[in-house]
């Protein structure tokens, strides 16, 4: 593949076609089985996968093996070093080019202006490759998810979550309804969601935040609530303020893993718009960074690489996150532990 000034390129094409951008029109799920000829089934929530996956040994090698290939190619430590002196060169002689999220951003303003998809204040998202490694090598977390606030919020461009706060304490319901949720009680209304005079499903509740006092009584409609509160996902405690705020205004992720590779899970990770001050951004940005890299004890980043992307540009710019030589070290921790294993075994 010849690179001639790739990005230099893509915008003069836009500018040369006006390419118009048209979307497909959707189809509901009920007109999807009304054409397959079957009828709307209710939905039931299955339990959570586990949060461990366990692979053998061999495996893992494998695994080590392949990425090990990526990061080292046949012309060996030269070739990231290697800079091209011409305009065209040949690109898989030379490594990626990475950039700073201050570039990124820049870029993609350049191809969002009026002339070409008029999108100056698209939400900017960084894909994600995140580590799922654990302290035993043979053993991969299965997920993360949670919540995170952003210190400079914005629009996502997704609907607000419905919420229910659940509390023993009058104070602490009116701490919840000052933030927003959309339902608020006590015993009272436990008992109505006991006798599905009120259906939590129909009433579109997302999320349920509940403090302490009241958690044994939410034993019996547990099978009523989209989700139990628990203290994994800050969604139960003695501070209402704190979960009505965090699930109000925070932003929910969810990773989602990959095919025959569970070392590494992807995130869609919004950062803001991209009309926002460039600080704003990049605060925003390393919020996420130091959240997801604080989520477990083991060594080593979770955060392993990224691109950022801003929809509808079809372009997306890789971000400079991690150092090769710290992708390096990591898999080379891993080959000699799970050696250790191997051997001890």
């Amino acid at each position: 593949m010849i690179s001639v000034g790739y990005h230099q390129l893509y915008l003069t094409m836009l500018k040369t076609l006006r390419r118009t951008i048209s979307t497909t029109p959707c189809v509901s799920r009920s007109k999807r089985l009304k054409m397959a000829g079957s009828e709307a089934l209710p939905t039931k929530k299955v339990a959570q996968a586990p949060t461990r996956v366990v692979i053998t040994s061999e495996e893992v090698d494998k695994l080590i093996a392949q990425k090990k290939k990526l990061i080292n190619p046949p012309l060996g430590d030269k070739f990231w070093t290697k800079v091209p002196v011409d305009d065209v060169w040949v690109s898989k002689y030379y490594p990626p080019k990475h950039y700073s999220l201050q570039e990124c951003i820049t870029m993609h303003r350049q191809s969002c202006c009026p002339a070409m998809f008029d999108n100056e204040d698209g939400v900017v998202h960084v894909n994600l490759d995140l580590c799922m490694k654990t302290a035993k090598k043979t053993k991969f977390t299965h997920s993360y998810n949670g919540n995170i606030l952003l210190p400079h919020r914005f629009d996502t461009g997704k609907p607000k979550r419905k919420i229910l706060a659940l509390s023993a304490s009058p104070d602490e319901l009116d701490v919840a309804k000052s933030h927003g949720v959309e339902m608020a009680g006590s015993t009272q209304l436990i008992a109505q969601i006991k006798r599905d005079e009120i259906v939590l499903e129909e009433e579109g509740i997302e999320v349920v935040i509940a403090t302490a006092d009241i958690l044994q009584q939410l034993l019996t409609i547990k099978d009523n609530l989209p989700l139990f509160p628990s203290k994994k996902l800050l969604s139960t405690g003695y501070d209402m303020d704190t979960m009505a705020h965090l699930y109000t205004y925070g932003i929910p992720y969810q990773t989602t893993n990959i095919k025959d590779d569970p070392m590494v899970s992807k995130l869609y990770a919004p950062i803001g718009r991209l009309n926002m001050p460039m600080d704003n951004l990049e605060e925003n940005w390393n919020t996420w960074r130091e959240h997801l890299n604080g989520i477990r004890s083991t060594k080593g980043p979770v955060v392993l690489g990224g691109k950022v992307e801003c929809k509808p540009s079809f372009e997306s710019f890789l971000l400079q996150v991690t150092e090769r030589s710290q992708l390096l070290d990591d898999n080379e921790d891993d080959e000699e532990e799970v050696m250790d294993e191997v051997g001890g075994n």
